[in-house]
């Protein structure tokens, strides 16, 4: 995963940088990409479906490109944020 740094967002006190202490991050963000095909009304339905879930996860982007009427191939990135860098164990 990486790591997302909070403290850079929010501190903006004084001081020299050198005599802070280094910080370790405290959250991970982890992408994952789907790439699947279908026609568009498939790939609204699994989009929908994907928003319906009970997880927590960030849209970075969709893509749906049309190969050949009415075959299309949709890439999803999605992201989620966790407390260990590894995902799923891994």
């Amino acid at each position: 995963g990486e790591p997302v740094m909070l403290s850079a967002a929010v501190s903006d006190a004084p001081g020299d940088a050198a005599t802070k202490p280094k910080e370790e991050p405290s959250l991970y963000r982890h992408t994952l990409v789907v790439e699947v095909e279908g026609g568009y009304l498939d790939a609204l339905r699994y989009l929908k479906r994907l928003e319906a879930l009970q997880w927590t996860f960030y849209w970075d982007g969709v893509e749906l490109n049309v190969e050949k009427y009415p075959k299309s191939r949709i890439v999803i990135r999605l992201s989620t944020l966790g407390l260990r860098e590894g995902w799923i164990g891994v």
